[in-house]
């Protein structure tokens, strides 16, 4: 992938995917089936629900960055961004939010879908990344692609050495991802404030005789207005 150099927004027509999605692993229906979590689902297209998205929206932050994380050595996320305010318009036309994704050294891990997602392939950087955007009660991730495939989740991956672009692609609804169901997306998203949370996760290393946990971050406000 390509090297980010500057900040970049993007508004399109009809703009919907995923910068970066990727299809599941190909696994009969009976064995994935096997695979799938049994989480609750939510109306409208919001999928597996979380309490913590039926807060109400908070009042727009200082900065558009809301922090970024990580206890995985020498790997980061950084949304490459300053600007976090869009119209209601400007969403349903579709909106892009680039970050980067660094790795400093070359490195062995094992990947972990987030909370509320599966386990598909990695991205082209080699971590399996979830993109998720919530609050007020209203949802946006692509947390079921379809089938997934926990053999991803379970074995070594190679993470290489290099800054890797990568993109937040919303269109300005709710929605938990297209599952094998063709599940329809749900109402626009209202004036309000959200909150984007770009997360990994996995194990790494040998400590103590066992692989430590990380989780990679970066948290970034959307703000919708008339």
């Amino acid at each position: 992938m390509n090297l980010v150099s500057t900040a970049m927004l993007v508004v399109a027509a009809g703009c919907s995917s995923k910068g970066h999605g990727l299809n599941a692993g190909s696994v009969d229906a009976r064995a994935g089936a096997d695979l799938m979590i049994d989480l609750p689902s939510g109306a409208d297209g919001r999928g597996p629900r979380d309490s913590a998205l039926d807060e109400v929206a908070v009042a727009p932050p200082s900065s558009c960055h809301l922090g970024e994380t990580s206890d995985l050595p020498g790997v980061s996320f950084h949304v490459l961004l300053d600007d976090c305010t869009f119209s209601t318009a400007q969403a349903r036309a579709g909106i892009r939010i680039p970050y980067e994704v660094t790795i400093e050294q070359d490195m062995d891990v094992v990947l972990a879908p987030s909370p509320g997602s599966y386990c598909y392939p990695p991205e082209s950087n080699g971590l399996l990344i979830l993109e998720q955007l919530s609050g007020g009660g209203q949802r946006y991730c692509l947390c079921d692609r379809g089938i997934p495939n926990q053999a991803f989740c379970q074995k070594s991956t190679p993470l290489h050495k290099g800054v890797y672009q990568a993109s937040f692609e919303w269109d300005g609804v709710n929605w938990s991802g297209p599952s094998d169901t063709s599940n329809p997306k749900g109402a626009p998203f209202p004036i309000g404030s959200y909150r984007l949370e770009i997360t990994a996760k996995g194990s790494w290393g040998l400590l103590d005789g066992g692989p430590s946990a990380f989780t990679v971050y970066a948290g970034f406000a959307i703000n919708l207005v008339d």
